[in-house]
C-alpha cells in the first residue's frame, strides 16, 4: 500500500500505512495543545479571567477585556492545531505543511505576546515557544521526507 493513502474499515478511518514517529509525535504535541488553548479560550472568554490573569497585563495590550485575545487563541491554537490534527489522520498529503503551519502560529503568537506584555510567566512563555519550536522543526523534518519521496 502506498504511502499516503488511506484506508476505510468499518469504524472509519484507519492511519495511513506508513506514517513515520515525527507524525506521531506531532499528533500528541498537537492534541495536548489545542486542550490547553480550548481551555485557556474558555477561561478569557467565558469565566472570569481576572481571577487568573493579572489586569495589568490586559493593561499592556490595545484590548479592553479579555474577550478578543480568548478569541484569538481559540483560532490560532486550538483550532488551526484540530484541522492539522485531522488532515493527519485523513493521511492527506499536505499534512505536514498543516503542522508547520501549527508551529509557526504558536511561535508567532508567543513572540508577540513577549513584545506586548513582556515576559510575564516565563516558564509557560519559554515552554509554548520551545513547543512551537518542536512542531515546526518536526513538520520541517517531516516535509523534507515528502518531498525526498514524491509522497507530498
Amino acid at each position: 500500500m502506498p504511502t499516503g493513502s488511506v484506508v476505510r474499515d468499518t469504524v472509519g478511518l484507519r492511519p495511513r500505512t506508513g506514517r513515520g514517529a515525527s507524525a506521531w509525535l506531532l499528533m500528541v504535541l498537537e492534541a495536548q495543545l489545542a486542550v490547553g488553548a480550548y481551555g485557556g479560550a474558555l477561561m478569557m472568554t467565558v469565566i472570569q479571567p481576572d481571577d487568573f490573569l493579572p489586569p495589568a497585563w490586559l493593561a499592556r495590550t490595545p484590548f479592553d477585556s479579555w474577550v478578543l485575545p480568548g478569541i484569538g487563541l481559540l483560532l490560532a491554537n486550538a483550532v488551526l492545531p484540530t484541522v492539522a490534527l485531522v488532515v493527519e489522520a485523513r493521511g492527506l498529503p499536505w499534512a505536514f505543511l498543516a503542522h508547520a503551519a501549527v508551529g509557526g502560529v504558536l511561535v508567532g503568537w508567543i513572540t508577540l505576546q513577549l513584545l506586548v506584555i513582556g515576559c510575564v510567566a516565563p516558564a509557560f512563555q519559554i515552554g509554548y515557544l520551545s513547543l512551537g519550536l518542536v512542531i515546526l522543526g518536526l513538520a520541517l523534518r517531516g516535509l523534507r521526507g515528502t518531498a525526498r519521496s514524491g509522497t507530498a
